[in-house]
């Protein structure tokens, strides 16, 4: 199968974010994907992702993903940073 894909990414602002592993201060940032099946354009994947990524850590600490295939709802998730330890 051949695909079309575009998106972007946008640091919308910066939050304190608290998770089992503490509170950080985090930059937003919301990442849209748009996925097309090359032969037939009707048929699409959207993704909306939601990540709090924190420069203290170099890493996200908080992430949303939902994705829509087709308008209609495929997946939901959410994951927190539980626990960190430096080497």
């Amino acid at each position: 199968m051949s695909v079309k894909r575009s998106g972007s990414s946008k640091v919308v602002a910066q939050e304190p974010v608290t998770t089992a592993a503490g509170s950080f201060d985090t930059f937003k940032i919301e990442t849209t994907a748009t996925v097309r099946n090359a032969n037939d354009p009707t048929k699409k994947s959207d993704l909306v992702l939601t990540t709090w990524y924190a420069p203290e850590v170099d890493h996200w600490v908080k992430r949303t993903s939902k994705i829509t295939i087709n308008g209609h709802l495929d997946q939901d998730t959410s994951a927190e940073l539980f626990e960190y330890g430096r080497r």
